[in-house]
């Protein structure tokens, strides 16, 4: 996510969370190149750990994040037709 949509996910505003960027604690973007992408967890942690209050994440959004994950660690990697079928994902 971009530093934008934490900001709203939050409740921070976005020059906040620039400026909290800078911190070397805040976490590394995913992206180091054209739009940047964080982690919403790693975020979220990070902002829990300075003492922000941060609301919980709605279970529709954390099942995103956890769906988004999978389909990084499967990027690569040989998963077989069966595996993939049975977690709904595309056969390629």
């Amino acid at each position: 996510m971009t530093l934008d949509e934490a900001a709203q996910r939050s409740g921070q505003t976005v020059q906040s969370l620039d400026r909290l960027s800078r911190d070397p604690h805040f976490p590394a973007p995913e992206s180091d190149e054209g739009t940047v992408f964080y982690r919403w967890c790693q975020v979220l942690a990070f902002l829990r750990g300075i003492g922000e209050p941060v609301p919980d994440v709605p279970q529709d959004m954390a099942i995103a994040e956890r769906a988004l994950r999978l389909v990084d660690a499967l990027d690569g990697v040989h998963v077989s037709p069966g595996t993939l079928r049975a977690l709904g994902l595309p056969v390629d």
